[in-house]
Formats: C-alpha cells, structure tokens, sequence
C-alpha cells in the first residue's frame, strides 16, 4: 500500500507525528512524508532535544518525494492523509476531485474540545454535508480523525500513542510509590535526550505516576507512565469526556486512583496493607490496552482500516 502523507510541518505536532511514526514502522518507504518530518528520523539526534517519538525512524532507505502533483493525478498512491489538517491543505482541490473521498483521511490533533470547532452543516445548493472550521471546509465524507470529542461528535475519535520500542519489557521493580517527576512541579522535569533512559526509569521503577489533562485530555505523558510499566495516576479522569480518550481503560484508571488513595505502605514497606492483588488487576488491564491499542502502530492500522 502507498500512503501520501501530507503535513507541512516544521515541527512537532504529536497526533501527526505518532501516526507517521506507525505508518513508516508498518509500511516502510511507501509512506512518503511531504514535507520530509526530518525530526523523525535518526539523523537528527545530535539537534534535536524531544524525545519519545522522535528520532526513532530510519532515513534509509529514503522514499520518491518528487513530483507529487503528477503522482496525485495519476493516482500513484492508494490513500492520501493530511496528517494535520488545520495546518497544511497542500494540493486540496486537486486530491479531492481525484481520489474518492473515502481514501482520503484527515487528522485533526488541536487541543479544542467543543463539538461546534467541527461541526457538519448541509450546503444546500451542493446537498454535501462538510467539516467547518475558520478557513478550512473538507467534505464530510472524508474519514476525519479528532481528538478530545465530547459523544455527540461525527468525527472518529482517536488519541495518542507510543512506539512499541518504547514500552518497557520487563518491568523494573518498584522503589517507590510515586513517580518523582509531577506535572504540578516543573523542577521535577526531565528535558535533555541525554536523560531520557532517567525519565523512563523513575516511573518504571514507581506504582503510579501522576498525570492529568494538559492542553487537553490527552498528553503524551499517560503513554509515558504506561510504557515505563507504572500505572496512572490521573487526576479528574472521571469528568474525561465519554468521546475523548477512548481507547484508554478509563474504568481501570478511575480504580487506581482509589488504591492509590487507600495505600497504607510506608517507605520502609511500600507494600504494606495494599492491595497488591487490585494492583496487578489493574496494571494488566491497563498493560493490555497499551499493547493492543495504543501503540504507534496499531492507531496506524486503526486509520489505515478507516481510509480505504
């Protein structure tokens, strides 16, 4: 399968980034990432300072990136995702009256929340219903992709993830019950590559780790603590719209909070009287999910199976 994947970044935009990384680990260079997202790639470690996502992807062996308009014409590619819709539209007109609206997919990774930001109304006089945003109207039978939706959305929810290689295997044992790095204290923040191995390993060594919504609900950092092997500690996840987060065991996270609550361990006896038997429920289930939804590769095929 050949996949246009048109962005227009210039720099990191997390939902645009996670699906690319899983196409190109599932599809190789048949992805063909217009413009070339150079921080993906393993040549540009030396410069550049985010981690998990980034700088995973082998730049070899590069794939075609010229003449894109007469590829798109001839209709070369099988399927054509703009991997951030509401920051590049590039060759619109012409992908729309060339390809059938179903193998063109649209990823919509903003922070907003409120149904109206793509909301669907008839157009009349062409009797099509489309996606509506300030500067932007795609036809609404093109899959469209959207994180933090209320459950009266249209659109089809998707999230975050991590890649696999990033998921600890096998779990540290544990030193203590909470994670040292806190959303609530940014001196607690790991930054630079070189601590990156340092950030993974004070959750992995950890129960739980604290998270919460960021810009919104979804944040690269649930990922983090799953994949290091701890379990979320995620504040208010019981008002997560039922639309946001949907691939999340948010019934297994609402019960960590009350283990957590409930630990009676001291530093001198992490185990204490908890529930250590809940525990491991929990962190199983939650386990599960990451490994079977919320990897970087099965949110791809997750898309792939949407945009035929």
């Amino acid at each position: 399968m050949k996949v246009l994947y048109l962005s227009g970044a210039r720099g990191p935009d997390y939902l645009c980034d996670v699906i690319f990384h899983g196409l190109r680990s599932l599809l190789g260079s048949d992805v063909v990432d217009v413009n070339r997202l150079n921080f993906m790639y393993r040549e540009t470690a030396a410069n550049w300072t985010a981690f998990t996502l980034y700088n995973l992807l082998p730049a070899d062996p590069e794939p075609d990136r010229s003449d894109i308009e007469h590829k798109i014409r001839t209709k070369f590619f099988d399927i054509i995702l703009y991997g951030s819709v509401l920051r590049d539209r590039q060759f619109l007109p012409l992908v729309l009256e060339t390809y059938p609206h179903n193998r063109i997919g649209f990823l919509d990774g903003e922070d907003e929340i409120d149904t109206s930001y793509i909301g669907y109304e008839r157009i009349p006089e062409q009797n099509l219903h489309y996606w509506e945003h300030p500067g932007m109207t795609v036809p609404r039978d093109c899959p469209y992709f959207k994180r933090e939706l209320t459950s009266t959305s249209r659109a089809i929810p998707i999230s975050f993830g991590i890649p696999k290689e990033k998921i600890n295997d096998p779990i540290p044992d544990k030193v203590r019950l909470m994670a040292l790095c806190d959303p609530r204290d940014r001196s607690t923040y790991v930054y630079s590559m070189e601590n990156q191995a340092d950030y993974y390993r004070q959750y992995g060594e950890s129960y739980f780790g604290f998270t919460r919504r960021q810009g919104g609900w979804d944040c690269m950092r649930h990922y983090e603590i799953m994949a290091a092997g701890a379990v979320p500690y995620f504040e208010n996840i019981e008002n997560c719209p039922e639309g946001t987060l949907t691939f999340l065991p948010k019934d297994s996270l609402k019960t960590a909070k009350i283990l957590h609550d409930n630990w009676t361990g001291s530093k001198a006896d992490l185990e204490g009287r908890a529930d250590l038997e809940g525990y491991r429920t929990v962190s199983n289930r939650i386990r599960f999910a990451l490994m079977n939804y919320l990897t970087t590769e099965a949110l791809a095929k997750y898309v792939l199976e949407r945009v035929k």
